[in-house]
């Protein structure tokens, strides 16, 4: 039975494994098909978007989106701000610029 191999040789082949992995993610986030399906999607989208919609879209948690419009990282409207239970809608625009995308 082999030793186990000295923590430096394990983060060092840990880390060159993530910076492969993650050179390959990108390679396909950045291929025209992928880059394609993801415009069609974001322009089928409407402007205003309810929290579980932009949750779905971004791929994230209801919680996340909260917390993206606490910190201010998203732009939303309440539709009923004077009753104090409006729903909240989320800008498309704001959305796809925080996830990188074209607004």
């Amino acid at each position: 039975m082999s030793q186990p191999a000295a923590h430096d040789e394990v983060t060092h082949y840990g880390a060159g494994f993530l910076k492969m992995a993650l050179r390959n993610i990108w390679e396909l986030a950045m291929s025209n098909d992928l880059l394609t399906d993801l415009t069609r999607a974001a322009a089928a989208l409407p402007p205003l978007l309810t929290r579980n919609q932009a949750a779905e879209f971004a791929h994230v948690t209801l919680r996340t989106i909260s917390r993206w419009l606490e910190d201010g990282r998203i732009t939303a409207a309440k539709t009923h701000p004077d009753a104090g239970r409006g729903r909240t809608l989320i800008l498309k625009s704001s959305l796809l610029a925080l996830l990188g995308g074209d607004a």
